[in-house]
């Protein structure tokens, strides 16, 4: 509504609903045309993306916020309508917190509802703050994707022609002004969105694409040639029989292989992931910059198996799985799962000579954070599956643990979504605890590495026993070292 004067504006008592400052406080004011006295009433929620002080546990923090939203959205929409005209407003406004706050989600909503009333204002700070307030001196940055990191460009690259190349690589490029140069170098993340407001998906989460990429193999395939399959009780199909065992390299085949299995019975789906240990990787330790010797482990499958619609999920047709792995010449070493409904599968498997283990990653951050070490570290090799990274870089760090974004309380279809994670609940992660699961046992059980006691004693021996003490030129060895004796010999 074009109010051309303003008669009056009653401005209640703003009502802090969430204790920390500004966030989530609801304004209500009502403002009264001059020429026709109609009543527009309007209602401003302020740093909706912030929760109470004290709330660790972001779905519930982004609950309330809905909560609070569509009270308001109902007040006004049902008190000031008149001839199928809503007079009045909401105004919800934030900065931004995470790549996938409520404020962020709630407009993608609205968008994918075909809201036409809703009007969007996201802009960088130096376009909404006055130009007199900045030098004239720019500077430019790219804006990357979950695939690839913007960064600050180089002076020396700030020309037309390399410019016009970072867009054909497909970042968005932007001019920014001088003053922000500072926080752009110090923390680039940050100040892409604190200052301009972008916040790229997966590039602030417990888990970045950043870090997944450089993991992920360029010669592997996963065997299941899909990423998400609908096996149930009812029908014929089984998780073998799309299972390509060919494309597994021998070598990895012979070694010991674990496999984690996240159960399921109707929503959401199975999440089973298969990995092994391949031998050692040396890396440098950040504490004492020295290298040391880690293990090195290969992902050797993932799958997601759902329920069709009306059936249920087969455990017995996963016992199977597990069986005919085994039988087909796969090592497999240990099989271990979470705790949902799971001792059946367990005990079968175990009756049948498996190694079996009930492991949770939930209870803690720990099993997570192991898994984060090998990517930052590089010292897993993975196959390509795009669920599983979805999952991965939507992990949320919550009160000492690792979950997923809010889901939905119900799932009216059953059917995958490939847009926000194979069902209409929202983004899970039964596919990242697949992984974690297999690569927590792996570590857990992961021997310690001993150099070989043979050359080193040979070089002492060469150092300082090979004249004094009995040297033998035909051997190569000496005859005895002090402190060693002559069990020196067994080696």
């Amino acid at each position: 509504m074009k109010i051309a004067k303003i008669k009056k504006v009653i401005l209640d008592k703003p009502v802090p609903v969430y204790d920390v400052i500004n966030a989530g406080t609801l304004h209500n004011f009502i403002v009264v045309d001059n020429d026709t006295e109609l009543v527009s009433h309007n209602c401003c929620m302020d740093e909706v993306n912030f929760v109470r002080a004290g709330t660790h546990d972001i779905a519930i923090g982004k609950n309330h916020m809905k909560q609070l939203y569509d009270t308001a959205n109902a007040r006004i929409t049902g008190t000031f309508k008149l001839n199928g005209r809503i007079y009045g407003k909401m105004f919800t406004c934030s900065s931004k917190n995470t790549d996938n706050d409520y404020l962020s989600d709630h407009i993608e909503k609205q968008l994918d509802a075909g809201n036409k009333h809703m009007y969007v204002y996201d802009k960088p700070q130096w376009e909404v703050l006055p130009s007199y307030r900045f030098g004239k001196e720019k500077f430019f940055i790219t804006v990357g994707d979950r695939y690839k990191r913007g960064f600050v460009v180089p002076d020396e690259n700030s020309d037309e022609a390399h410019l016009k190349e970072y867009e054909n690589e497909g970042y968005k490029v932007l001019e920014v002004p001088a003053d922000y140069k500072p926080n752009f170098k110090a923390d680039y993340d940050i100040a892409l969105r604190d200052i301009a407001g972008i916040s790229v998906i997966g590039a602030m989460g417990f888990i970045t694409q950043e870090m997944i990429t450089p993991n992920i193999s360029e010669t592997r395939k996963n065997p299941f040639f899909m990423d998400y399959y609908e096996i149930g009780i009812q029908d014929a199909d089984t998780l073998e029989r799309n299972f390509h065992a060919e494309v597994v390299p021998p070598e990895l085949k012979r070694l010991p292989m674990n496999i984690h299995i996240d159960f399921a019975e109707v929503s959401d789906h199975i999440g089973i992931a298969g990995a092994v240990r391949d031998g050692d990787k040396n890396v440098i330790d950040p504490l004492t910059e020295k290298k040391i010797t880690m293990p090195f482990f290969r992902q050797i499958f993932q799958v997601a198996i759902g329920a069709p619609r009306g059936d249920r999920m087969s455990f017995q047709k996963v016992i199977n799985f597990i069986v005919w792995l085994k039988k087909n010449g796969f090592n497999v070493n240990i099989v271990s799962t979470d705790q949902y409904q799971s001792s059946y599968v367990r005990e079968n498997l175990a009756q049948q000579g498996f190694t079996c283990e009930k492991v949770s990653v939930d209870r803690t951050e720990d099993p997570y954070i192991g898994l984060r070490n090998l990517l930052q570290d590089q010292r897993i090799d993975l196959i390509k599956h795009d669920l599983q990274e979805i999952e991965l870089i939507n992990l949320q760090r919550v009160n000492g643990q690792i979950n997923h974004p809010p889901q939905s309380s119900s799932n009216s279809t059953n059917m995958p979504c490939l847009a926000n994670g194979y069902n209409s609940k929202g983004i899970g992660k039964d596919c990242a605890d697949a992984l974690c699961g297999c690569v927590t046992t792996l570590i857990a059980h992961a021997e310690v590495v001993r150099p070989n006691t043979k050359p080193v004693l040979n070089a002492i021996a060469n150092v300082n026993g090979g004249r004094n003490y009995g040297y033998n030129r035909n051997t190569g060895r000496p005859n005895y070292i002090p402190g060693f004796g002559q069990q020196y010999r067994k080696f």
